[in-house]
């Protein structure tokens, strides 16, 4: 029988080879025929002529404790580094949805405006004494009623933007429906939303405060690209230290220390100005209760009419 002999390896003629079973010899990368009667068995291991050897046995051989390790330690890393993007990217999106709510509150304000000689959408309406837990009235966002329910489409801006979900930043985590919780935004009470309340019972002392001044009117605000009207906002309760949410934002002269703006996109906190545009702004004043509290101005000329 004529055989022919390639890289050291045995190798019979096709015709032969045809007629064995497929025992393979790899030599160089490839697969070569061999005479499986040259080959000596020995448990699970055949050896065949010049060495080479052939595991025949029928178990798969498994990963061992240090590839698994090894596999896991590189899934952790990766997940290390790809959850905090994930977790901005979201953050950005909804931070987004958020500016486009407040623009919307603008251009609402601004039809409210034209259709009332003027003048700006008023804090509160009317108001009813504190029941211990609320003030029942009409407020810029909506009615809150005597059990303390919100009801938004009450709002003097409802007419003119039909959304209930335009006032809800999609970042605050408060679910409540209720005047003190849930909103996320805030109003610049003091100097654009005032009130139409003239100082009678069951508040007389609220004109002294400065609380009864009646809206802006739109000829009042010499700046409006640096004046605020709305923004991101929730205020500490001062009984349980809990964040709860703020239908006002208000000046640095006016807080005594209770801050109301909230800077709750990563430390940054959307504002809307009265021509319109919203801009991104970081704290210039830090509360030391909570680090996203604070003003973004150490003064009143972001939020007063001059």
């Amino acid at each position: 029988m004529k055989r022919t002999v390639l890289n050291n390896a045995v190798k019979l003629p096709n015709a032969l080879s045809c007629r064995y079973p497929a025992v393979l010899n790899r030599f160089g990368g490839r697969f070569i025929p061999v005479d499986p009667n040259a080959c000596q068995r020995s448990g699970a291991i055949t050896r065949c002529p010049f060495g080479e050897e052939l595991n025949l046995s029928s178990r798969r051989r498994g990963f061992t404790l240090m590839e698994l390790l090894v596999v896991s330690g590189i899934v952790a890393v990766l997940a290390a580094i790809l959850f905090p993007v994930l977790s901005r990217s979201k953050e950005k999106a909804r931070q987004t949805s958020c500016t486009s709510n407040l623009r919307q509150l603008v251009i609402a304000s601004k039809l409210y405006e034209h259709d009332h000689a003027g003048f700006w959408v008023p804090y509160v309406g009317h108001q009813k004494p504190w029941n211990g837990e609320c003030g029942p009235g009409q407020y810029w966002h909506g009615i809150v009623n005597d059990d303390c329910v919100l009801e938004e489409t009450g709002s003097p801006l409802f007419p003119y933007s039909r959304a209930k979900a335009m006032n809800r930043c999609p970042s605050w985590y408060e679910q409540s429906r209720t005047q003190v919780r849930g909103i996320g935004y805030g109003y610049n009470w003091l100097w654009i939303g005032g009130t139409s309340y003239t100082g009678t019972a069951p508040y007389p002392n609220l004109c002294a405060w400065g609380w009864c001044k009646i809206s802006a009117h739109d000829s009042e605000i010499k700046n409006p690209a640096e004046t605020i009207v709305f923004a991101d906002a929730a205020v500490m309760d001062w009984q349980t230290g809990d964040i709860v949410a703020s239908i006002v934002v208000t000046p640095p002269s006016y807080t005594y220390g209770f801050y109301d703006m909230h800077f709750r996109h990563h430390f940054t906190a959307n504002v809307a100005f009265a021509d319109g545009h919203v801009e991104v702004l970081t704290r210039a004043i830090f509360d030391p209760n909570n680090p996203n509290l604070g003003e973004p101005s150490s003064n009143d000329e972001l939020f007063d009419r001059n």
